[in-house]
């Protein structure tokens, strides 16, 4: 009995602390799933431990561990197969439809079609990647490497989408701008610092909002702003909103 009581306070103890981090770390995509479905998982523990227990009142000892086991593998699988769809789309993204741009993924291996702006240092890189063999790799300087979208439909809002990383403990912010040369008016996403020892190697959703004006035209900047160390894009694209 004493066991039991135990092992219910310390999967209690468990689920408070895992369900703190989805609303903490709200910003960064990847650390909510993991910590929702770390949660889930011990919920499932939980309940696998109960149903455990009351079959091992109607069969042997390891015919309910077995129980336990298959339905802590279902569990697993399931998650597995939720986690591998929403980190390979935005969850803000998924009623959206994709908008031309070239070279978003930059498996090219080359930079152009993207130019530089101001002073930053910026190349190819295959050190990481969200998608493919290739990123964007901003070591350097402050400023972005941008790129000019055409026929967008005036007055229709659009959202522009990228993944961003950083190299262990870099300071550098990343931020997206749109500008829009005939509205002559720039929005900017929120900066985001996203490298820590915790967030290390982590890929995360930036994005910006903006309503294309009559040229149908906006150039996207990918923001390396003051800091050390160097940050990374890849699987750049601009959504249109429904």
């Amino acid at each position: 009995m004493g066991h039991g009581v135990d092992r219910l306070f310390r999967t209690h103890l468990q689920l408070r602390i895992f369900s703190v981090f989805p609303f903490g770390q709200s910003s960064h995509f990847r650390l909510a799933i993991y910590s929702v479905f770390a949660a889930l998982l011990l919920v499932a523990r939980f309940v696998a431990e109960r149903v455990g227990a009351t079959l091992a009142g109607c069969v042997s000892r390891r015919s309910a561990k077995a129980v336990v086991v298959h339905l802590l593998l279902v569990v697993a699988i399931l998650v597995a197969v939720v986690q591998a769809v929403h980190l390979a789309w935005p969850l803000d993204v998924v009623r959206a439809r994709k908008g031309a741009f070239t070279s978003p993924g930059f498996e090219t291996g080359k930079l152009a079609p993207w130019g530089t702006y101001q002073q930053i240092h910026a190349e190819i890189s295959s050190d990481r990647a969200h998608g493919g063999k290739y990123s964007l790799a901003e070591s350097e300087g402050v400023g972005s490497v941008f790129q000019d979208i055409t026929g967008l439909v005036p007055g229709r809002k659009y959202r522009i989408v990228a993944w961003a990383s950083a190299s262990l403990n870099a300071t550098a912010p990343v931020q997206i701008v749109v500008y829009d040369s005939v509205a002559e008016k720039s929005a900017f996403s929120n900066p985001v610092t996203i490298s820590t020892p915790v967030t290390f190697g982590i890929w995360h959703t930036i994005s910006q909002e903006v309503t294309a004006s009559s040229s149908g035209t906006l150039r996207i900047h990918l923001f390396r702003l003051q800091g050390t160390g160097t940050v990374y894009w890849d699987d750049v694209h601009v959504f249109e909103d429904e």
